[in-house]
């Protein structure tokens, strides 16, 4: 074996098929939520403010909330497929070099290089040659700065455990129409409007049929309005909460699935660029007829 050498089916068919199904599934869930946004039936409405009286509010009302956890089983089972295919990739590339039955392996995920030196004295006793250590190397957290396989490796091990992770799904744009109020006393001609007071927090979690947008206030001044329902363009997210860090799900799957693909393509000998993401993954078998998903904004030959 050198450098050049291309791992045999065997060795990895199992664990691209989980892949597979993972991309599936992630493309799956993509069409659902973005099939709930665009049907979603959610109203703006701009009131008088019940707790600042002499402003309004705008306020969002939908019929009925989105399934999220429902969703985040979904996407929790393909996160899960994906990081058992490079465990099980591991432990089956570990048998293949050693001819020794391991056990429980996980596939490397250093971030910092005394957990690599620590792996690396591992596989050198189990036999792996410097090549095969230095494709693993090419995709350590700590070597690349990039935190995708290290976010995948806390999504999986937070789930297992029961803590830590939770979903929502957020409005994260909303542009209004215009409504109309009357304040009192007049504004004069040359009105400062910054001096109005409104913030817009950047995401609104849809976690009640009714929930608060913005409250509008003008110092010194009280605004009355007729409730209103106001025409508006928005979008909706789905996030991930992981500790304190909250991740777009989409943008999270995508640079995610990249980084899986490219690593096990790259360590199993079927994708020789090391700097970077290529284009095209190959995740064809033997087997397969001629398909070909997208999942990673990138295409998947399979």
């Amino acid at each position: 074996m050198d450098s050049e050498f291309v791992f045999p089916e065997p060795v990895f068919r199992r664990e691209v098929l989980k892949i597979r199904h993972a991309l599936k599934a992630f493309d799956q869930l993509s069409e659902t939520t973005q099939s709930w946004s665009k049907s979603a039936k959610l109203r703006f409405v701009a009131r008088n403010s019940i707790t600042k009286p002499e402003g309004y509010e705008i306020v969002g009302k939908i019929d009925s909330l989105p399934p999220v956890e429902e969703w985040w089983f979904q996407a929790s089972d393909a996160f899960g497929n994906m990081r058992n295919a490079l465990d099980q990739l591991n432990h089956n590339i570990f048998h293949y070099v050693s001819r020794v039955e391991p056990g429980h392996l996980r596939f490397p995920m250093a971030t910092k290089g005394s957990q690599w030196r620590d792996w690396r004295k591992s596989a050198h006793a189990a036999g792996f040659p410097a090549w095969l250590i230095a494709r693993y190397k090419r995709f350590q957290p700590y070597t690349t700065h990039r935190p995708t396989l290290t976010t995948l490796e806390k999504i999986t091990n937070k789930e297992k455990h029961r803590e830590g992770v939770t979903s929502a799904l957020s409005l994260t744009r909303a542009e209004f129409g215009p409504s109309q109020f009357s304040v009192t006393p007049m504004l004069p001609d040359d009105f400062d409007f910054s001096l109005a007071h409104g913030d817009f927090p950047p995401t609104i979690e849809l976690s009640s049929t009714e929930f608060p947008i913005t409250t509008v206030s003008i110092p010194g001044h009280s605004i009355l309005l007729s409730e209103t329902e106001l025409s508006a363009n928005f979008e909706f997210r789905f996030t991930l909460r992981i500790d304190t860090e909250e991740i777009p799900l989409e943008s999270a799957t995508n640079l995610i699935v990249g980084d899986v693909l490219w690593a096990t393509l790259h360590i199993i000998g079927r994708e020789t660029a090391t700097t970077k993401m290529p284009k095209n993954f190959d995740l064809s078998l033997e087997s397969d007829a001629p398909i070909v998903p997208d999942s990673t904004n990138t295409q998947v030959a399979k």
